[in-house]
């Protein structure tokens, strides 16, 4: 990050080289008053954010590598009698829209929804337990996706991610379809923005990842201030852990016009 003075304010831009280099991305600067409280507040949000977004280990010999990840356009369906909903549904001839670890999205429709695949495509039997994290750019929030912070993160094997058979996460009928689908919603005042999906994958997965939740915006400081929670040592609680980071670039696209009357 950095800083600038801007009339009676600080101007805070993003230099994330894993930003600045995306094509045709421009993002715009943030403004905070410009006094020690609000800058030390904005200096913790912004640690703890970037402590767990590029956090990374190769404890599990390289079996990340082999986890493809996949990104569809999916849709609702009516329940069945008898159940309280129905789960999403991946759309006719819906792509995949992650390549390479990279979600381009154009925002057209408001409430298009979207859903995770993940396969296993480790040549040995190993089952690993899936964790999903947003990363916000914009206001750099963290949100637990999966599993639903009301789950136990004590996963059991129902909810492993074993060789060959894919894990949906927001549609579909694996242990993920319990979780809503994903709604890409730009603000007004952005034409484009950047977040991150991360997944971690482990082999026991510790009670104290929950402390990576970062849920107020770094640019709202609400009373008091909150202790910093440095990164959990997963190697000594979980016997190996690894992580896949996967970069959303949403564009605004024009509004879709309705049909002619």
């Amino acid at each position: 990050m950095a800083f600038s003075i801007c009339g009676e304010g600080l101007c805070l831009e993003v230099v994330d080289k894993d930003v600045i280099g995306l094509k045709d991305v421009n993002l715009k600067p943030r403004f905070i008053e410009d006094t020690p409280d609000d800058l030390a507040h904005v200096m913790q949000k912004l640690s703890h954010y970037y402590t767990h977004l590029k956090s990374a280990s190769n404890t599990l010999n390289g079996s990340t590598d082999k986890i493809s990840v996949s990104f569809f356009e999916v849709q609702g369906t009516e329940p069945e009698p008898g159940h309280p909903r129905a789960n999403a549904v991946k759309k006719k001839d819906a792509r995949n829209l992650c390549k390479s670890n990279v979600i381009n999205i154009t925002v057209n429709d408001v409430g298009s929804t979207y859903g995770f695949e993940l396969v296993n495509n480790n040549e040995d039997r190993e089952a690993l337990l899936p964790v999903l994290f947003y990363f916000d750019n914009v206001n750099f929030t963290i949100t637990l996706h999966f599993p639903l912070p009301s789950d136990s993160l004590d996963l059991s094997g129902a909810c492993s991610l074993e060789k060959g058979r894919p894990m949906t996460i927001g549609y579909g009928d694996s242990p993920g379809s319990n979780v809503p689908p994903f709604i890409i919603d730009m603000g007004t005042e952005n034409d484009t923005e950047v977040g991150f999906f991360k997944v971690f994958l482990f082999r026991k997965v510790p009670a104290s990842l929950y402390s990576i939740q970062q849920q107020e915006s770094a640019f709202w400081r609400s009373r008091g201030m909150k202790a910093f929670a440095p990164r959990p040592h997963f190697d000594e609680l979980t016997g190996g852990w690894g992580a896949i980071t996967v970069t959303v670039i949403q564009r605004k696209g024009r509004p879709q016009m309705g049909p002619a009357r």
